[in-house]
This record gives C-alpha cells, structure tokens and sequence, in this order.
C-alpha cells in the first residue's frame, strides 16, 4: 500500500465524490474518512 498511495503508512486513502458542473465550478462534493461508508448514487444524482 505505500507505494501504492505515495505514503510510509498502512492507511487506506480516503474515498471522495464531486460533481462538477459544465462551467468548471464543483456542484458537489462529499468525502468521508470511513471507506466502507459511500456516498448514495441518489445524492449523486440530486446534484446532477
């Protein structure tokens, strides 16, 4: 894993959504610490 993700640690990288509109700007994001919590494909989708 620390050649993996560039680290000298065993700890998985942090999972994270964005959503960004056609003009460039970020419309959603969301991350969470937690990698066995994701972000519902509905909340996803609500930003759209």
């Amino acid at each position: 894993m620390p050649k993996a993700n560039a680290t000298s640690g065993e700890v998985p990288p942090v999972l994270a959504t964005s959503v960004i509109g056609r003009d460039g700007r970020i419309k959603f994001t969301c991350f969470n610490p937690d990698y066995c919590r994701r972000i519902s494909v509905r909340r996803v989708a609500a930003a759209l």
